[in-house]
C-alpha cells in the first residue's frame, strides 16, 4: 500500500472531500515526522509506537585495509506493534 492508496481509504471512508482528505492525511504524517524529529514517542493505540533509540559509537574493522573505522553515533527509528495488532495479523491466517 502506498500514499496514493492510503488517502483513497481515508477519502472513501470519511465524510470529507477529497481535498480536504489529502490535506488531513498529509497533516497527520507531518505531525509524526516532526514528533520523531524531536525524539518524542509516538503511541498510536491499537498500532503501536515509534521509538528513536541512540545508537552509540562503534569500532569496527576493516579487514582489506586492516584498519579500525569509529562510526559516529546515531539515532534510529524502530516500531514495535501492539499487542492487539500482533494478534489480529496473526488471527487472520
Amino acid at each position: 500500500m502506498n500514499k496514493k492508496s492510503l488517502i483513497n481509504k481515508v477519502y472513501v471512508k470519511s465524510p470529507f472531500g477529497k481535498e480536504k482528505s489529502v490535506m488531513i492525511f498529509n497533516r497527520t504524517i507531518e505531525l509524526l515526522k516532526e514528533s520523531i524529529r524531536e525524539k518524542k514517542k509516538v503511541k498510536i493505540k491499537g498500532f503501536g509506537k515509534f521509538i528513536i533509540e541512540r545508537r552509540e559509537m562503534k569500532t569496527i574493522t576493516d579487514y582489506k585495509k586492516k584498519a579500525e573505522i569509529l562510526l559516529p553515533p546515531k539515532d534510529k527509528i524502530s516500531f514495535k506493534p501492539s499487542k492487539k495488532l500482533i494478534i489480529r495479523l496473526n488471527s487472520s491466517e
